[in-house]
């Protein structure tokens, strides 16, 4: 997602309520303030088949030649170089390879595909279609307050 103010900290969204995290960077996975649930941090690659109802990282997603995946994917970024049957989500961005077979809607702030990609499904593309995105901004924006607020005291 976005870099957060200090180095050892970026700042991503909760897989299951969409609530801003500030997360460190070396983390590999964290409780929700919010819903208690586990988020998963650290980045992944998938290199064999993955049959699941949800595959959520809020980090980076690698679907590898090799990998075959079954599932509703979100990810902050993910790239496709295998294959996708289900969904898929991600927040800033998504690369799908030219050996990549993708059978699932799509939604992401940005596509990039190569020619002779196999893309079958709806697709929804742009800053517009990522609604979670506001809470990110609102959260920046406040801890821009904040961090004004504590030098001017």
């Amino acid at each position: 997602m976005a870099r957060a103010s200090g180095k050892s900290q970026r700042l991503t969204l909760c897989t299951n309520c969409n609530e801003p995290l500030l997360v460190d960077r070396k983390a590999k996975s964290i409780s929700c303030a919010a819903c208690n649930g586990r988020v998963i941090t650290e980045p992944m690659a998938v290199k064999d088949y993955v049959a699941v109802r949800n595959f959520n990282v809020a980090n980076h997603m690698h679907i590898t030649k090799k990998g075959h995946v079954v599932a509703k994917v979100r990810a902050d970024e993910l790239d496709i170089d295998g294959r996708l049957k289900g969904g898929a989500t991600a927040i800033q961005r998504m690369h799908v390879s030219k050996k990549a077979e993708v059978h699932a809607d799509l939604r992401a702030t940005v596509l990039t595909v190569e020619p002779g990609a196999e893309i079958v499904g709806y697709m929804q593309i742009g800053p517009a279609s990522m609604p979670e995105l506001d809470r990110v901004r609102k959260f920046a924006e406040r801890k821009r307050a904040e961090a004004a607020a504590e030098e001017s005291v």
